[in-house]
């Protein structure tokens, strides 16, 4: 079985419901994310959400969590508030330096935005500290299996 990450809120390269958004129209919270056919080994899983369309910078980084335990395969903002998750993960900093989700919020046009769950042989070191580049570092050499899911997001005002 392949690995494969999914979201019962969008499909791939659909439309973000603005509920998960940071503009005005949503609630900045995250959507639901669940993933099978991770391979056998598997400790913990981190996943990353960036914008890939981010003027002059390139990607950004709005979503860093790690340490999500091995035997859990799904996500959503209700799931990420209590045991066993609450007191497991980590969430790393996202562009703006913060330990928490950054929906969309688009300057302006269309904007994709990948989320990447990282299936580990063990769990990680880091701390609510951990950058996108020292997640980076952390997970080299620990990947069994990765998989993304790609949504897109225009601010609609």
């Amino acid at each position: 079985m392949d690995f494969s990450l999914a979201s019962s809120a969008f499909s791939e390269n659909g439309e973000i419901p603005s509920t998960y958004a940071s503009d005005s129209e949503g609630k900045n919270v995250p959507p639901p994310l669940y993933w099978k056919g991770a391979p056998e080994g598997t400790k913990s899983f981190a996943l990353i959400m960036e914008d890939l369309d981010a003027p002059l910078i390139g990607r950004i980084t709005h979503w860093i969590v790690f340490n999500i335990p091995g035997e859990i395969n799904v996500i959503d903002d209700e799931k990420l508030k209590e045991p066993p998750l609450a007191g497991q993960i980590t969430v790393g900093r996202n562009i703006f330096n913060r330990n928490e989700y950054l929906g969309p919020n688009p300057p302006f046009g269309v904007h994709r935005y990948r989320f990447t769950i990282y299936a580990l042989d063990q769990t990680l070191d880091g701390g609510e500290r951990t950058s996108r580049r020292g997640l980076n570092k952390l997970i080299a050499g620990k990947v069994l299996a990765k998989a993304e899911l790609t949504g897109t997001y225009m601010r609609k005002k």
